[in-house]
């Protein structure tokens, strides 16, 4: 069986990290092989897999239609058993040569809990033209699916893997613990994530001055760069400047997040639903205990008082509480941590993503018939 993958590039992101994450995995299987379509030659990541299988079909444009024939004529050539999409403009381009070709299509388009998918919002029109095309529609949660309104037989929740390799190298947390001048007795709460209007940066900043005005021996750490970081900066009131710091973009951010003993993803709700975080799959995997906003599929990976907490979008003061809980309590940052990892484990590890791919793909090469209506499925 022949894949074919295709994605706007490899720039540092969520899907971009997936797609490689699941690229890997089945690397390692004999059911399988793949190609996969780069839309641009701008990477973050190393690609593990050969040049050969790698195609540059470079857009001159965000929307360029001249990506069209040359992708006919890689499909036309190379004939994969299945079209895999990552982004939504890789479905617009992919949906109809994949029907002209005979190609089954997964539409991976799908990457979070959208608040746009309403009338003609870009989203949902290029959701309404590329479905109808779509032997399958993959989210990487369910959420992300009720979401676009999606219950029929061809819609599949894979939830996103961890690499747990990924961590088997991480740098000693003493060695940051002491670059930032730390004792064994502070207490490191951090966030990671970009700079940009999809973050509740400014509830996470407002509540660590909450959390510090008591008293706590803690510092807050903010792990990313992007558009809004100077905005943010500003955000901090002087006295609390040496206790919340900005360390811009960390290229091994697994390493800082060794060094945690809290993390925190806050999500501005006004303009995201979270889909499945890589950011809080890495806490977990680091066994560091999570706290989040309550939106899209965060409920789907965190178990809220077993693992972590779910706040309120832009509620201050219960994530002020929920900090200042797990500072005073190492034994429930300890509990916590692990029960994250074992949530990690048990139901997000690489192998069970790669394997539900595997199992949705030979079934769509096996069932050429539709099948009949019924809600998502766990592939």
């Amino acid at each position: 069986m022949l894949v074919v993958y295709a994605i706007d590039s490899l720039r540092s992101g969520g899907k971009e990290r997936q797609l490689l994450e699941l690229i890997r995995g089945v690397s390692a299987s004999d059911r399988i092989s793949h190609k996969l379509v780069v839309f641009s030659r701008e990477a973050d990541f190393p690609v593990p897999t050969p040049s050969s299988d790698i195609h540059y079909i470079i857009r001159k444009f965000k929307k360029d239609p001249s990506v069209l024939l040359p992708l006919f004529k890689l499909l036309r050539r190379c004939r994969p058993d299945v079209l895999h999409s990552w982004s939504t403009m890789t479905s617009v381009y992919c949906a109809p040569l994949a029907k002209m070709l005979g190609i089954k299509f997964v539409n991976g388009m799908i990457r979070d809990v959208r608040t746009d998918f309403k009338p003609f919002s870009e989203f949902y029109l290029r959701g309404k033209f590329t479905f109808p095309f779509s032997d399958a529609i993959v989210s990487n949660t369910f959420a992300g699916l009720r979401a676009c309104g999606l219950d029929d037989a061809r819609a599949h929740c894979i939830h996103n893997g961890f690499d747990f390799s990924r961590i088997d190298s991480v740098e000693d947390p003493n060695r940051l613990r002491k670059r930032y001048r730390m004792d064994s007795t502070t207490v490191a709460v951090g966030m990671v994530a970009t700079f940009s209007r999809y973050r509740d940066w400014e509830t996470y900043i407002r509540s660590a001055e909450d959390v510090l005005e008591s008293g706590r021996k803690v510092v807050f750490f903010c792990v990313g760069g992007g558009p809004m970081l100077e905005s943010c900066k500003a955000l901090v009131r002087p006295e609390f400047r040496g206790f919340i710091v900005f360390t811009g973009h960390q290229p091994r951010v697994e390493d800082f997040v060794n060094m945690l003993d809290i993390g925190v993803l806050l999500t501005n709700t006004n303009h995201l639903h979270e889909g499945l975080s890589n950011s809080l799959m890495e806490f977990m995997a680091l066994e560091k205990p999570v706290i989040a906003t309550d939106c899209g599929g965060n409920r789907e990976l965190i178990a809220p008082g077993r693992s972590g907490f779910l706040v309120r979008p832009f509620d201050r003061k219960g994530l002020a509480s929920g900090i200042a809980s797990l500072v005073e309590d190492a034994g429930l940052r300890k509990t916590m941590g692990q029960a994250g990892k074992e949530i990690i484990k048990e139901n997000f590890s690489l192998g069970k993503m790669t394997d539900s791919y595997l199992r949705l793909y030979e079934s769509l090469l096996e069932n050429s018939e539709e099948s009949p209506a019924g809600r998502p499925r766990r592939a």
